[in-house]
């Protein structure tokens, strides 16, 4: 009886096992199974434009598959991050560009392309445009751009430049008695100096549209141009000491005083100051420089006289004026008249003229 409760007990045991072993190797394919899965499966995520972000698990095995698997149509003109027989990888990001069509405008001429890149800086550069942070573009470098938009481009360009230019020297007179009196001679003759003077210079498509001054050398200084003149006699250029005169225009003028003198002829461009100054064409009085402005030697024509001034032979009449200017040549029996134009002024040239000082 024992030995038979031996038996049985051998044969429960015999089938444990098997049922263990059984156990044991379904738990085995199983982890086979998933350990298949966790290989051969991909996690990949997919970005069709720029707001479309999808991920997903997949079996295939290359770009193309999972872009058909997912029902993704890329077009001709489309571009991908990747080529579409790329293996793919857990993790990867495939990029889809969709193609659009952009004006592109440099130098007034305009093109119609087809790009894929949504800022104005990197379109550019796809299209072989290549611009530099420097340039204008408009819509800005990194803004962004879509369907039909135009881009405009405007090249700058920076220069450092380094010119020649003139330093013009000083006219100057002195006494010398031995001279007989208005007789003047050269004793020195003016030579302009030189300077080497750099500049920054921006150019917008070839065009310069600034100039900023970094430095000057002088290579050269100037020499004064040196005249001696023999004294100066007042009562030479004095005519007479009180009259009338007839003109065509304000009947008889009664005057104090008529002087002879030497005439030369100036406009608001020779007063030394460009245009954009805020004292351009402003005389010593403060008046506007033009016509009926007269520069005198004050010991001579006292400031605010009101003048009527013809040539010697009366031929010539440049009509009433006011002395309301000086400068640094006019002196003695010198006068300089003002004219609106240039043109106008050296037409003038230098004459003999007669002023008469009104009352």
């Amino acid at each position: 009886m024992i030995n038979g409760l031996k038996d049985r007990l051998l044969n429960i045991s015999s089938s444990a096992k098997k049922i263990i072993l059984a156990s044991a190797a379904s738990a085995l394919v199983l982890v086979i199974a998933v350990c298949t899965v966790c290989v051969l499966a991909k996690q990949v995520v997919i970005v069709d434009g720029d707001d479309c972000v999808k991920e997903v698990i997949t079996f295939k095995r290359y770009v193309e598959e999972v872009l058909d698997e997912e029902k993704i149509f890329v077009g001709s003109r489309d571009k991908l991050s990747f080529d579409k027989d790329t293996k793919l990888k857990d993790g990867m990001k495939i990029e889809i560009y969709r193609a659009f069509v952009v004006t592109v405008t440099e130098k007034g001429e305009s093109q119609t392309l087809i790009a894929t890149r949504h800022t104005a800086g990197e379109a550019l550069k796809e299209l072989g445009y290549n611009p530099k942070k420097t340039d204008k573009i408009t819509p800005g470098y990194d803004e962004k751009v879509s369907d039909f938009d135009e881009i405009t481009i405007v090249r700058v360009d920076e220069k450092t430049i380094e010119v020649k230019e003139e330093i013009p020297f000083d006219s100057k007179e002195r006494e010398n008695k031995a001279l007989a009196s208005g007789t003047r001679k050269l004793v020195q003759k003016g030579v302009p100096g030189e300077k080497r003077v750099s500049y920054k210079v921006c150019f917008e498509d070839g065009v310069e549209v600034s100039r900023e001054k970094l430095g000057e050398t002088v290579t050269s200084q100037p020499v004064a141009q040196i005249r001696e003149v023999g004294p100066k006699k007042a009562a030479n250029y004095v005519l007479a000491s009180a009259g009338t005169v007839q003109t065509s225009r304000s009947g008889n003028l009664a005057y104090s005083k008529v002087l002879t003198t030497n005439a030369t002829a100036y406009d608001a461009s020779s007063c030394g100051k460009s245009p954009s100054h805020p004292a351009y064409g402003i005389t010593a009085t403060g008046r506007k420089a033009g016509y009926g402005i007269v520069a005198v030697d004050p010991r001579v024509i006292p400031l605010g006289s009101k003048l009527y001034i013809e040539s010697a032979d009366g031929k010539y009449v440049y009509g009433t004026a006011i002395a309301a200017d000086t400068g640094g040549a006019i002196k003695g029996n010198r006068i300089d008249l003002c004219f609106d134009t240039r043109a106008e002024a050296i037409r003038f040239g230098r004459r003999s003229m007669k002023v008469y000082i009104l009352k």
